[in-house]
């Protein structure tokens, strides 16, 4: 890499970085002054506040009423961590005394929750990320504005440095996952399953890129015991190591990781919770599910839609991968992104239980397809759109939070400074363009409802259903496409 280039790169993370310093020093997160329970910030700190001062046989038994430990165990493992860095440099005083620093809002508080974000962001996710489009950058050459695009992608920073979500670790161990697994070599097919095994491990939502990491490798492996065998110890013993803890220091009581699992998938939450972009919630409002099912149903049919619209996809990856007769890695490289959108949309659409931020999983790999394709299909052509919708579908969240203004101003900067200069470089289709135009338009209108017009009493939240459904049939619009793109896209030479 020139000198050139590097300054240019470190430029690039400059601007990502500072534009996260703003939203997380001068935004409110999530639940700022809403107690008894606050938010997502709350419960983050409540965890540490949890992992710092009990035994881990009791971190997914404690007081679970109030922001329970609902993460898998490197979350966990994760909070430990920073309450102990806490304790040897005595950086926050009271902040995580047990049972009596509940609903801290102090600013040093918050100041440390946020700087914990941003060095994750720093080690974590701007690295892996840098090194994914790197490795993109051997097939297509990259311009600035296609790694902009990527770093300052508003939906991640906004949710996790404005509403306040730790999104960057388990989407950076993603990307570390592809980046090794494109290395085409047996080392970094075992790096690449530890780095997904532990994405998991920190977050589930990782779980929508389960099918597409799985007949992926079973694809490259199968004709290969060694490899086989080598792959199927490495995952199960990542898992193991993981887990392993709560058995050995709760005198190998089998309950306590029952538990651990048990928390990590909380079906008793319903179908969905408040208004989110899914197949459930949009067609709520004519077929009542969860008056026609019991719960025990609803996990049976979401779990069997989820499949049916994932598994053709994840079927023609495998024969592609396992014949690949032209051993064209961009070509791999592009149907694995494809069948990763297709999964993680699959999962977000159909499953159970969905939150709205979940749509951060379904776009991280639209961004690097967009760059992988270069515009040679529609469906690239629309990752712009795709994004701009993505940040719009979770605005009602956003309108809890209090950050409007900076949603407002992310929308506006992204279309000025990202969305049209791509798409005038890359000179994309009348189609996209007017598709483009009308979706700005609807959601212009669908803005001005929110703010300005009172919703009858009956229909309270009217307004926000035409937000989450509007942008549902944009989510199944581009599923589709991506099917299409899957199957009839072709190599590039």
């Amino acid at each position: 890499m020139s000198l050139r280039k590097d300054n240019l790169i470190f430029f690039i993370i400059g601007i990502a970085f500072f534009i996260r310093i703003l939203i997380a020093m001068y935004q409110p997160h999530s639940g700022y002054n809403k107690g008894p329970m606050h938010g997502d910030l709350e419960a983050q700190r409540h965890w540490i506040e949890i992992t710092s001062n009990l035994n881990i046989k009791e971190w997914y038994f404690y007081d679970l009423e109030y922001w329970g430990l609902d993460y898998p165990p490197l979350t966990a493992f994760h909070h430990y961590l920073m309450g102990k860095i806490n304790e040897i440099f005595n950086i926050c005083e009271d902040c995580f005394t047990f049972e009596k620093s509940r609903g801290n809002q102090q600013l040093e508080t918050i100041l440390f929750m946020r700087y914990s974000v941003l060095i994750a962001d720093l080690l974590i996710f701007i690295p892996s990320i840098l090194l994914l489009l790197n490795l993109i950058n051997n097939f297509i050459k990259l311009t600035f504005l296609d790694y902009l695009f990527v770093l300052t992608c508003p939906s991640f920073i906004l949710i996790d440095h404005g509403h306040f979500q730790f999104n960057n670790i388990c989407l950076g161990l993603s990307t570390l996952s592809i980046y090794f697994l494109f290395k085409f070599k047996n080392i970094y097919l075992i790096l690449s399953c530890i780095c997904f095994v532990f994405s998991i491990c920190y977050k589930q939502m990782a779980l929508y890129y389960s099918l597409t990491f799985f007949f992926f490798i079973l694809a490259i492996i199968i004709n290969n015991f060694k490899r086989f065998l080598f792959v199927g110890i490495t995952v199960v013993s990542s898992f193991v190591i993981q887990f392993l803890p709560f058995y050995l220091f709760s005198g190998g009581d089998l309950n306590i990781v029952k538990q651990v699992i048990h928390r990590m998938f909380p079906f008793k939450r319903g179908l969905f919770e408040d208004k989110v972009a899914s197949f459930w919630c949009s067609t709520n409002v004519i077929i009542k599910w969860n008056n026609l099912f019991d719960i025990n149903t609803l996990i049976k049919l979401s779990t069997c839609f989820t499949l049916l619209m994932a598994l053709p996809s994840c079927i023609h990856l495998f024969i592609k991968v396992f014949k690949n007769d032209n051993n064209n890695k961009l070509y791999l490289l592009q149907l694995f992104l494809l069948n990763m959108i297709i999964c993680s949309f699959s999962f977000y659409l159909f499953s159970f239980q969905v939150h709205e931020k979940t749509i951060l999983f379904c776009l991280f790999p639209c961004l690097f397809f967009f760059l992988t394709n270069n515009n040679q299909s529609f469906l690239s052509e629309l990752v712009p759109l795709l994004s701009t919708i993505s940040l719009f579908s979770m605005y009602p969240l956003f309108i809890k939070d209090n950050l409007e203004m900076v949603y407002f101003l992310s929308q506006l900067a992204c279309l000025y400074f990202i969305l049209i200069p791509i798409y005038r470089e890359r000179k994309v289709t009348a189609v996209t363009n007017v598709i483009t135009g009308i979706s700005i338009v609807g959601m212009i209108i669908i803005h001005i409802c929110i703010s300005f017009i009172t919703p009858p009493p009956r229909y309270s939240d009217l307004f926000i259903l035409f937000c989450t459904t509007f942008s549902f049939l944009h989510f199944s619009a581009f599923v589709l496409l991506s099917y299409w793109t899957q199957f009839t896209i072709a190599p590039q030479q």
